[in-house]
C-alpha cells in the first residue's frame, strides 16, 4: 500500500491550514540527540498499526503557539502535549480515512525526551517520511501490524527505550 503522496499532501495541509507553517517533503533526516516530542495513535480494525509524529521541542512550541494563538514563551508543557497530540490525531485520522474497511483510532499519546526510540511491538514501518517545517524537521511514520498473535492490546503496544 503506497500512500506516500497522499500522506505528504495530508501533512502539508495540516501544517499549512491549521498552523500556518510551511511543510515540504524532504529526504530522511537524522534525528539529532535533541529534546523532541513524539505523538502516536493506534489504528485498529480491518487494518492495524500505529502512526507517529516526531519533531523537536522548539518546533512543537512554535506549532502550539500558532494553534492556540499564543506567544511561544506563553505555552506550557501541557499546551505543547495537547497540540502535538491533536496534530498526531489529525495525521492519524487522515491516514485512517485512506484505508480500506472499518477502523478506529485510539486517543493520542505524547512522549518527550532525547535519545529515545519508539517501537510498536509486532509492527514494521511501511512509511517513514520526513519534512522540512520552517527551519526545523518533522517525521511521520506509519507502522503496520504484522504479528497478530504475539502483541498485547493496541494501547499496551508501545515500548520506549532511552539512553
Amino acid at each position: 500500500m503506497d500512500m506516500t503522496e497522499d500522506i505528504n499532501q495530508l501533512v502539508v495541509d495540516i501544517w499549512s491550514s491549521v498552523l500556518q507553517m510551511s511543510a515540504a517533503p524532504v529526504p530522511p533526516v537524522s534525528r539529532p540527540d535533541e529534546v523532541r516530542l513524539t505523538g502516536f495513535v493506534h489504528i485498529s480494525g480491518d487494518w492495524e498499526g500505529t502512526v507517529t509524529v516526531d519533531c523537536p521541542l522548539p518546533l512543537a512550541a512554535s506549532a502550539t503557539a500558532m494553534m492556540f494563538g499564543m506567544e511561544v514563551d506563553e505555552v506550557s508543557k501541557a499546551d505543547i502535549d495537547d497540540a502535538i497530540g491533536e496534530i498526531t490525531n489529525m495525521t492519524g485520522g487522515g491516514i485512517k480515512s485512506m484505508l480500506e474497511g472499518s477502523c478506529s483510532l485510539s486517543l493520542p499519546t505524547v512522549i518527550e525526551g532525547a535519545s529515545f526510540t519508539v517501537t510498536s511491538l509486532g509492527t514494521e514501518p511501511i512509511h517513514e517520511l520526513s519534512y522540512a517545517v520552517e527551519d526545523s524537521w518533522l517525521a511521520v511514520r506509519v507502522l503496520e501490524r504484522k504479528d497478530d498473535a504475539a502483541a498485547p492490546a493496541a494501547h499496551e503496544q508501545v515500548a520506549v527505550a532511552g539512553s
